[in-house]
């Protein structure tokens, strides 16, 4: 995961493949993305959980 967001952050297209049983990448991106989502909302001041 941290080779494909050094790339991605160099503007490269990434494809991230979660091939493990345990779902690990899936639930990680899916952690940072609710992050950002939710930091991303309380700067525009609409900040939300659900």
């Amino acid at each position: 995961m941290n080779l494909g967001i050094g790339l991605a952050q160099e503007g490269k297209k990434v494809l991230l493949i979660d091939a493990d049983p345990q779902g690990s990448l899936t639930i990680s991106l899916a952690k940072s993305l609710e992050n950002h989502l939710i930091q991303l909302n309380n700067e525009r001041g609409r900040a939300t959980i659900t």
